[in-house]
């Protein structure tokens, strides 16, 4: 199967590495070797053609205990989803419910009133990201939340 990585460490694909679907099937790497297109990997439980296909298109997940530990501007996409989005004075602007890393920018998909808006994950934008309290805050430039 062909793998497109976003991870904090190629290792997690060595042989005997165990990783859950995010349709919560766990799979053994037997084999993997890096392409020009990502990372071509061997599972186990995936014996032929028929059954990568039928699996289709998830998401690879590992156990959150195993993953590194981040510097203090960093955070765990998962970290941020379900946050509280606030400008600057505070005020509530709406929740994140995903993370857009598509592009070559990393962008907060925010729920607002009038609608999804998508928010370029950098400092300049968002100043401030406080995981323990639920928030963070987007500073409001003109145009930003409008759609």
């Amino acid at each position: 199967m062909l793998v497109f990585l976003h991870t904090d460490s190629e290792t997690r694909f060595r042989r005997g590495q165990v990783l859950m679907t995010s349709t919560d099937q766990a799979l053994t790497v037997a084999s993997s070797r890096s392409t020009g297109h990502g990372l071509l990997v061997r599972f186990s439980e995936i014996v032929d053609r028929n059954a990568s296909e039928a699996l289709g298109k998830v998401d690879l997940l590992v156990d959150a205990s195993t993953r590194r530990s981040l510097g203090a501007d960093e955070y765990w996409p998962d970290e941020l989803i379900g946050l509280e989005a606030r400008d600057q004075s505070g005020a509530r602007l709406g929740i994140v419910t995903e993370i857009d890393d598509s592009s070559s920018q990393t962008r907060l998909m925010l729920s607002t009133p009038t609608g999804v808006r998508l928010i370029p994950l950098v400092t300049d934008l968002v100043p401030e990201v406080n995981i323990t309290d639920g928030f963070l805050v987007v500073r409001t430039i003109p145009g930003l939340l409008n759609s």
